[in-house]
């Protein structure tokens, strides 16, 4: 779920953005506005921004300013800049501080949306990159987990996956997701968590071969600090609401599985699937009839029409009570499905594809990489 500002002191001009901007298809949450550099600036201290849409010329504040003040704060948030013909000299300025992309007045919805889903898939990939040293992290974390791994070995492979590893006490945690539908952005969610652990130099996050997203933690002790601020960072950073629970502390890299099984025993009643209950019965059947359909072509369409509902009202109930837009659950479920038979079977991608219920290989391909992050022959490679 992503957040945007738009920020531009032509009234009409950042309305005609707003109501130009694709949300449901580009999984955006909430699009706001500022009619001036500082308010925006302001407005950005008190609300997680994704991504910035901003004008440059303005009174106050111009464009470029704004950009220069927003990188010193953030190098890695996405900017788009509007653009006349006659602002070249800006615009080149822009491009130099590093501007995802930018777009000509007048502004075409199409041209809009298609800049807009190319930063977002970039965002992805910069949560999700599966190459060779990623695999090889992946499977020394799962081996640490089982208790498959010497201390030595361990640490020598995670320093050649790029991995900044520090001694002291360890402790496993399980990562639950409270979200209905989040279970299709596993690895999103433990990229996301693997980015803060690794930038405090405080232990790796990954998925385990029982899909939980799990982290190894480290360090001389974790604080109790250090955990909120990392349950915060998966909420905004995913959109998703998650909760923890976390093992018993030990002193040896042999110990965690150990670790990990008291804060498998510490889940009590939790199955995953917690937050259905709490669903309205019409989303408790849209979810069922997908769980068991999703390998077909689900439209929210034909879903009002199946349960009775208004198409539009469906959908924002779903989001409302899920957290997730309706296409990109059904889209996510699809990836998981194609993930699991490239990984685990010697099906062709076209025979893949087909069994997700997706005809078309230059769409499927595309969603594939914009959940995987990769192509599907890679991805198989990869595994």
């Amino acid at each position: 779920m992503y957040q945007i500002l738009v920020v531009d002191d032509e009234e009409n001009v950042r309305r005609g953005i707003i109501e130009a901007i694709d949300r449901e298809n580009l999984g955006i949450d909430a699009v706001y506005e500022a009619e001036t550099g500082k308010t925006a600036l302001s407005f950005m201290d008190i609300r997680q921004i994704d991504l910035v849409i901003t004008d440059i010329r303005m009174p106050e504040m111009g464009g470029i300013e704004l950009i220069q003040q927003l990188r010193s704060r953030n190098r890695e948030l996405p900017i788009i800049v509007i653009s006349g013909y006659s602002d070249f000299s800006y615009l080149q300025a822009a491009i130099r501080y590093g501007v995802n992309d930018y777009i000509l007045k007048p502004i075409r919805p199409l041209d809009l949306n298609g800049i807009l889903e190319s930063v977002f898939e970039q965002i992805e990939k910069s949560y999700i990159h599966l190459d060779q040293q990623a695999v090889l992290r992946e499977v020394v974390l799962c081996r640490m987990v089982s208790g498959t791994i010497s201390r030595q070995e361990a640490r020598e492979k995670l320093e050649n996956a790029g991995v900044v590893f520090r001694r002291g006490k360890y402790r496993a945690c399980i990562i639950h997701l409270q979200t209905e539908g989040a279970t299709a952005y596993l690895y999103k969610i433990a990229a996301v968590a693997d980015r803060y652990l690794s930038r405090e130099r405080r232990g790796a996050a990954f998925v385990n071969s029982d899909r939980e997203v799990t982290a190894i933690l480290w360090g001389n002790p974790f604080e109790e600090k250090c955990r909120e601020e990392l349950q915060n960072y998966i909420e905004k950073k995913s959109g998703f609401a998650c909760r923890f629970t976390t093992g018993d502390e030990v002193d040896e890299i042999e110990e965690i599985p150990y670790s990990y099984e008291t804060a498998k025993s510490s889940e009590k009643t939790w199955n995953g699937k917690v937050q259905n209950e709490h669903c309205s019965k019409i989303i408790r059947d849209v979810l069922s009839y997908i769980d068991r359909h999703y390998m077909e072509k689900i439209t929210l369409k034909e879903m009002g029409d199946r349960f009775s509902v208004n198409a539009s009202y469906l959908g924002y109930l779903f989001k409302k009570e899920t957290g997730s837009l309706f296409n990109d659950y059904v889209n996510q479920m699809k990836i998981s499905y194609a993930r699991s038979l490239l990984a685990d079977t010697s099906m062709k991608v076209y025979e893949v594809m087909e069994k997700t219920g997706i005809q078309d290989s230059h769409y499927f391909i595309r969603l594939f990489k914009k959940y995987a992050g990769v192509s599907p022959s890679e991805y198989r490679k990869s595994r």
